[in-house]
Formats: C-alpha cells, sequence, structure tokens
C-alpha cells in the first residue's frame, strides 16, 4: 500500500487552487463573470424585443408545433413563406395587403422565427416544414393554394409541390436557392449553431455582434437599392433572439444538402412555376440559381427584374403580385385543358416588364 495516495476529492481541488497562479484564477472568474453578465444581458434583450412586438395575427399548434400567422383578405388561397432571418413582417411591409385586395393570402412565421415555435425533437430540412405548413392551411380550410416563397422559403415552397402537387395550385419562387452552390454566409451564419459553442455564442456575443452589424447586413440584402423607408418597422431585434439565430443557423446548416437532394427533382414539377429574381442580386447568384431552374423547368416563367437585389418582394411589390395573377391564370389554363367541356382559357393577366 506504500506510495498510495489517501487524498480525498476536494482536498486534490484545493490543493490544485493553492497551485495554479493567482492571476489564472482572476482570470477564470473574470471570464466566467463576463459570461453570466452576458447570457443575462441577451436574455433580458430578447424579453424586451417580445414585448415591444406582440404576435401581430393568431396561433394554432399542428403536431406539436406552435405556427403563427397572419390572414387577410379574401378570394383564392396564397400562402406566403419568408426566407432565412425574415418574419411575417416581410409579408405585412411588402406585398401582403396588396395581394390581399384579391385573394385570402396567409402569411407564416415559418418554425422558429418570429412567434413560431421550433422543437427539438425534430430535424427541420425544407421538407419538413413544408409538411407542418400544409397541415395547418388544411385545418383552415383552404385547399390548392399559390405558394410564394422567398429565399428558404422558395425551397420550402418546392419540397411542397414535389411532395404532395396535388395539394398545390402553383408557386412563385423570389430570388431562391435552389442548387448547391457555394453561399459566403452559409459557414459565417451557420457557425452559430455548433454544438456547444453556437449555443453560448447565441447566448452571449452573437446578439451584440448581430446588432453592431445589422446596418451593413441590411444594405447588402437591398444592394444596389435602398432599404424602403417603412423598412424602420422591422422588428430587427427579434431576428438577433438566441432562439431564432439557432433556426436560421439550422436552416443555413440545411441548405445546400437541402438543394442537393430537392434539385434532381425538379423536372417531376407539373405545376405553374413562377420565378422571379433580381439581376443584382449580392446574395444568391441569379444565373446559377433562378436563371438556371428556369432552364430545367421548360414550362416555368421567368421574370428579371432589372437593377434590383435579393429583396424584389420590397422594391417591386406591384411584379410579385403580378406573379401571382400569373400563377393562377396558368393553373386555370391547366385545369381547363384537363377537364371535358370546359371553354379555353382567356389571355393572361397583362404583363408589365419588371425593369419598369
Amino acid at each position: 500500500m506504500a506510495g498510495r495516495n489517501w487524498d480525498t476529492a476536494g482536498e486534490r481541488v484545493a490543493r490544485a487552487a493553492r497551485e495554479t497562479p493567482k492571476g489564472l484564477i482572476g482570470l477564470a472568474l473574470t471570464a466566467g463573470a463576463a459570461v453570466t453578465g452576458l447570457a443575462f444581458w441577451s436574455s433580458h434583450t430578447a424579453k424586451d424585443s417580445e414585448r415591444a412586438n406582440p404576435p401581430m395575427g393568431n396561433f394554432m399548434e399542428v403536431g406539436g408545433v406552435k405556427l403563427h400567422y397572419v390572414a387577410r383578405g379574401s378570394g383564392r388561397p396564397v400562402v406566403f413563406l419568408h426566407g432565412l432571418g425574415g418574419m411575417v413582417q416581410d409579408w405585412t411591409l411588402s406585398v401582403l395587403d396588396r395581394a390581399a385586395r384579391d385573394h385570402r393570402c396567409i402569411a407564416f412565421d415559418r418554425p422558429g422565427y418570429g412567434w413560431s415555435g421550433r422543437p427539438g425533437w425534430s430535424r427541420w430540412p425544407p421538407e419538413k416544414q413544408a409538411e407542418v405548413l400544409r397541415r395547418a392551411t388544411r385545418r383552415m380550410g383552404i385547399e390548392r393554394p399559390v405558394v410564394v416563397g422567398h429565399d428558404f422559403g422558395a425551397l420550402v415552397a418546392l419540397a411542397w409541390a414535389l411532395d404532395t402537387p396535388e395539394d398545390i395550385a402553383g408557386i412563385v419562387l423570389l430570388a431562391g436557392y435552389f442548387y448547391p452552390t457555394r453561399r459566403v454566409d452559409i459557414p459565417l451564419l451557420s457557425a452559430t449553431n455548433m454544438a456547444g459553442l453556437g449555443a453560448l455564442a447565441r447566448n452571449t456575443v452573437s446578439p451584440i455582434l448581430g446588432r453592431a452589424a445589422m446596418p451593413r447586413v441590411m444594405a447588402r440584402l437591398f444592394a444596389p437599392n435602398l432599404p424602403p423607408d417603412i423598412m424602420s418597422l422591422y422588428p430587427t431585434d427579434m431576428m438577433l433572439r438566441p432562439g431564432q439565430m439557432r433556426a436560421q443557423g439550422e436552416d443555413l446548416g440545411n441548405l445546400r444538402q437541402a438543394a442537393r437532394r430537392l434539385s434532381p427533382r425538379y423536372g417531376e414539377l407539373r405545376c405553374p412555376v413562377i420565378i422571379v429574381t433580381g439581376d443584382s442580386d449580392a446574395i444568391v447568384d441569379p444565373v446559377a440559381q433562378s436563371i438556371r431552374l428556369h432552364r430545367d423547368i421548360p414550362h416555368s416563367a421567368l421574370r428579371v427584374a432589372d437593377e434590383v437585389g435579393h429583396m424584389v418582394h420590397h422594391v417591386r411589390p406591384r411584379e410579385v403580385v403580378a406573379a401571382i395573377e400569373l400563377a393562377w391564370h396558368e393553373s386555370d389554363v391547366q385545369a381547363r385543358a384537363t377537364t371535358p367541356g370546359l371553354q379555353p382559357p382567356g389571355p393572361p393577366p397583362a404583363a408589365q416588364p419588371l425593369g419598369g
């Protein structure tokens, strides 16, 4: 038994502490206090942003997921799906009221964004999100809507149309990412979802860094256009809550894999597909994405907005509404072509050049 150390665990910890340089102990205590303070500040700021921006619409629970949505207007249904980092305000501040003059419009906070939940018991690729949102529209009594998706929301719209084509009248894809090409923001922003470190960053420094970077982010999203004055009402603090940053990081992490999985199936699409993109999009390459998609779907329609960036629905809302009308017209054409005895369809809605 000679040489055996009979010290208790507490004694060994105390001895290690005595032997550690006092400067390192002080540094560790300071760092711990700083992290605790940042976490408290982050939580407090998130609660403040939620108090300042209460829910705009209604809630429903579908499959254990709490969904927030805004419904306006009446008529044929149109469903709006925002992109990465977005919320229902992405539509209420752009095209929703204009579209609601003639349609029943439903804008969702996708799972994990705005006031919608994102349970941690499931992965949330576009196919899963499409399934939950499709079930929600059915609960509302909505049948065969036109689905409008921006950015990541365009992938959700595509998954919806591919998996249940009988449940959709058409899709309008705005500034979408459809093929697994490189995007500079993927490794940067998806880093906030790294196990352990990502959670620490989201709850401490990431909201501070995000708030400082927000003016540059908004400028790049809209470039070469200036953000419209109404964007001053956009609740950017809601984007910087840890939960929403986690959802955004997960979506970014899934983006290329989802595009790689869905893109071989685009030839299966039979519903009307209207593609709208800005020719100066600094976020998603319009040639590598939207124009390539148009070539891969021969029956699709492509609209390219001159001197417009990623936020085409904010800069050219009239043209987005025109794309929705075109999707409905093409849906009517298909219905008449497959239903014997119906009269031929009338002329399509008058086209307005996107460059104007």
